[in-house]
């Protein structure tokens, strides 16, 4: 199995990623000395300290890091799974988010870096004014920052046992998971936001090398002088009785890519609204660069790197899935024996690493994030304004171990990664256009944004409930637009029929968080960067089958 230079590889990882870690925390300190004499409270500014890192990213570095903060454990083994189950029309479940994500980096990204938050919380009291301003920050913290955090973390972890349920079958799937809580929360309390960003990168570039070391050692294994790889996925998938051209469709024209024509077009019209203006990890990054040019290109570059030069590697993995093992029920779980069976020593602990590297990304991020909404937005909003430096450090590394803790009892619990995401899916779909449209219609109130979030939990639930207890039976695309509609006549009607903010108040929020360029200049831009993620992601598949073939 693992050979002595696959461990040293292992070793190597893990001293890089603490050394970062404790390298940033001595900047950190510096950084908050030398900002002592500002007027604000100490607590307030080691908090922007440990969450937004000074506010000095540049745009790769932000742009990166959220590109690796996306890039899990459980990505890859996600996508090769509903691949080889599926085909690869299967990914516009994802792939419609591409959208968002141009939205975002035209429309939001500067916007977010104007406003100063630290995190898309504290934004709700600067657009509404009044006590229940604060009512629905404390809400959204508690809400995105612990529940919707807590399962987002729970499937990566999940993703891990998975993986080591192939690289290891004689460990106990408990004592995975007791080790990936510890090791991440140890590392992030440590380190910080910079140690977030800066190992990023490195766990990137790492993440890529292995997805590109597993599908060239896939592809050799399979191919011969007689027959190439396309060639014998399709006598595999015949073999099976699946109609194999439909795998290799980049658009879903028949039912067995799991998307109907019709939940394809509720993907591209509701299915991305959720990311519209970006998400919380993708604000703590915005809000954390040096300038709003540096978020403009940082989302950019985020758009084309998540969307279009991640994926294909796995693809081409999910579809070596389907001859290397044909009857395996689990699809998700033959990434992880892939691994175990083709790789060489050496390129197995580069691989092994990538796919720690890519679950500290997300749980580093997701903890250090998580944390920042229950210091910024209860500790020192309500319960303890006047918050000490050493205060905040205890309180951040508490909220650290005590999310990834919860997180991992919780992915226990989850079965299937695959479940999980259509449930985000059907929450993105009523909570994106309200938190969109807050940005430009004075009429939205602090009540319309509060009823679009109530009403949207109340459907999710009671449809989870219902087709639990098989009362009623929706599919994927029915649920996702039920909540959307139900969400959107919410806060529109309440909208309509309950006062908007003042003028005065509206002013001062589009001053602090204007952006300069005309509207038709921003329509242009959107078109156009929608035109190039699309066009990147099939001209980068089209040449990746034709080379296969």
């Amino acid at each position: 199995m693992f050979s002595t230079i696959d461990i040293v590889i292992f070793i190597t990882y893990a001293l890089v990623a603490f050394g970062l870690a404790f390298w940033s925390r001595r900047q950190s300190n510096e950084s908050h000395e030398n900002s002592s004499t500002t007027q604000e409270s100490e607590g307030v500014v080691q908090t922007r300290e440990l969450f937004l890192g000074g506010r000095n990213l540049g745009w790769f570095a932000a742009g990166t890091s959220m590109v690796a903060t996306t890039f899990a454990a459980d990505t890859p083994i996600w996508v090769a799974g509903v691949v080889a189950a599926k085909g690869i029309a299967a990914n516009w479940v994802w792939w419609n988010v591409a959208i968002a994500h141009v939205i975002a980096a035209v429309w939001f990204s500067r916007r977010w870096q104007r406003s100063g938050v630290v995190t898309d919380a504290e934004l709700t009291e600067l657009r509404y004014s009044g006590p229940w301003a604060l009512r629905l920050r404390v809400f959204k913290a508690l809400f995105f920052g612990v529940i919707l955090n807590v399962m987002t973390m729970a499937w990566v972890i999940k993703a891990m046992v998975k993986i080591s349920e192939g690289l290891f079958p004689s460990i106990n799937s408990l004592g995975v998971v007791t080790l990936c809580v510890l090791f991440s929360a140890t590392y992030t309390s440590v380190g910080g936001f910079r140690s977030v960003v800066r190992t990023d990168g490195i766990q990137f570039a790492l993440g890529m090398s292995g997805s590109l070391a597993l599908a060239f050692f896939c592809v050799r294994h399979l191919s011969t002088t007689e027959q190439s790889f396309l060639i014998k996925v399709e006598s595999a998938l015949r073999e099976s009785g699946h109609p194999s051209e439909l795998w290799f469709e980049f658009f879903p024209t028949h039912e067995q890519s799991g998307l109907t024509w019709i939940y394809f077009c509720v993907l591209m019209s509701v299915g991305w609204w959720r990311y519209a203006e970006g998400n919380g990890y993708m604000v703590q990054r915005l809000s954390a660069c040096r300038s709003p040019e540096d978020a403009d290109k940082a989302s950019l570059w985020f758009a084309i790197a998540h969307n279009a030069l991640r994926p294909w590697p796995w693809i081409v993995v999910g579809l070596g899935l389907i001859v290397l093992y044909p009857n395996l029920e689990d699809k998700e779980l033959g990434y992880s024996l892939a691994m175990a069976e083709l790789l060489p020593a050496g390129w197995l602990g580069v691989a092994s690493v990538s796919l720690v590297a890519a679950f500290m990304s997300t749980m580093d991020t997701h903890t250090n994030w998580g944390a920042s909404y229950l210091i910024n937005d209860i500790v020192l909003r309500v319960l303890k304004p006047d918050a000490s430096n050493r205060q905040i450090k205890f309180l951040s590394r508490v909220f650290i171990f005590a999310l990834a803790t919860g997180a991992g009892l919780a992915s226990t619990q989850i079965d299937s990664i695959a479940e999980v995401w259509k449930i985000f899916l059907a929450i993105g779909a009523g909570l994106g256009s309200v938190s969109a449209i807050r940005w430009f219609w004075r009429r939205v109130n602090v009540f319309a944004e509060l009823g679009a979030m109530v009403v949207t939990l109340v459907l999710t639930l009671a449809l989870q409930i219902l087709q639990g207890y098989a009362i009623v039976k929706f599919e994927a695309w029915q649920t996702m637009l039920l909540i959307a509609l139900g969400s959107l006549v919410t806060w529109v009607s309440l909208s309509l029929t309950l006062p908007g903010e003042s003028e005065e108040h509206w002013e001062r929020f589009q001053q602090r968080t204007r952006d300069e360029r005309t509207i038709s200049t921003r329509f242009a831009k959107t078109l156009f960067g929608i035109i190039v993620v699309y066009v990147s992601i099939f001209a980068i598949g089209s040449l990746t089958l034709k080379l296969l073939s």
